[in-house]
């Protein structure tokens, strides 16, 4: 299953999927690309860094997954459509939380966890820091459900969620330095994920980063990015739902919103941006 993965990302390379540039560009595609190593999630890749990752995730209903751990990687589950439960062992029989769209939950390293559909599939974000590996997944010794124990009804635990769950809110955190408005969600030291607006009509300040990547999936609305290398080469992308960019540290970028709508944006950051911030402002495109 593995070693198809790695010919599959080959393959692409070869065929000139991923831009010549320092970049990429690439829309979520209708057939997936291998069976998650829980046996019951179907995994769709998007342009991935090596400090971080984003793919798409489906699990079908009725299904639960392995229960499982991370060795050395954060990965964070940001749920898009559907609904399900996901234990997480973090003392005596854990805790189960409900997944339903807006809420993004973290499974720290050596964390066991298990998550189930009932009579919903679930499609969500899967946000791993660093780079998911093979290697760094493995069986865990137990889990809170059998195989044929989908979801139903609420969850079993009402304890809080504690730092590593958290919703979509509809306050703004604060301003991003290009301009659009950023709602946090979970982060960790090798990286995060947050929510991106920017206002229909408008476009932001062009930026470049210092020390972090940034991968972007475009949640709704229409726009343009630019993007320029040190050396000059540049080039404007459509951002439509669906389509993933990659803004590698030292590209400068901007991007506009169109239409009527507002262009909304999940952001993988890896790692977390320094707490005294990490764009320079640079000329820009609009």
């Amino acid at each position: 299953m593995w070693r198809a993965r790695f010919v599959k990302l080959a393959a692409r390379l070869l065929n000139g999927e991923h831009e010549r540039m320092e970049w990429a560009t690439e829309d979520l595609r209708l057939v997936y690309d291998y069976v998650a190593p829980s046996g019951s999630t179907e995994i769709r890749l998007l342009p991935n860094l090596p400090r971080g990752e984003i793919v798409h995730a489906t699990t079908p209903a009725y299904r639960v997954s392995e229960p499982a751990v991370l060795d050395d990687i954060t990965e964070f589950f940001c749920v898009l459509d559907g609904r399900g439960d996901l234990w997480r062992a973090a003392c005596g029989d854990g805790e189960v939380t409900e997944l339903v769209p807006g809420r993004c939950v973290a499974m720290p390293p050596a964390t066991p966890f298990q998550y189930r559909t009932g009579a919903q599939s679930l499609s969500f974000l899967v946000i791993t820091a660093p780079c998911w590996k093979p290697e760094q997944w493995s069986r865990a010794a137990r889990g809170r459900w059998s195989a044929h124990e989908f979801g139903h009804g609420p969850p079993a635990s009402t304890e809080p969620p504690g730092w590593w769950t958290t919703d979509l809110r509809q306050r703004i955190d604060h301003t991003a330095p290009d301009g659009s408005e950023i709602r946090a969600l979970l982060e960790v030291d090798a990286g995060g994920f947050a929510h991106c607006t920017l206002q229909q009509g408008s476009y932001s300040s062009a930026v470049r980063h210092r020390t972090v990547d940034k991968i972007w999936f475009v949640l709704g609305g229409h726009g343009e990015i630019w993007r320029s290398t040190v050396s000059g080469e540049e080039a404007q992308d459509e951002l439509r739902p669906g389509r993933c960019v990659t803004i590698p540290v030292g590209i400068s970028f901007q991007f506009r919103a169109d239409g009527d709508s507002p262009l909304r944006i999940g952001i993988g950051t890896f790692p977390k941006s320094p707490a005294d911030g990490d764009a320079d402002p640079v000329d820009g495109r609009w």
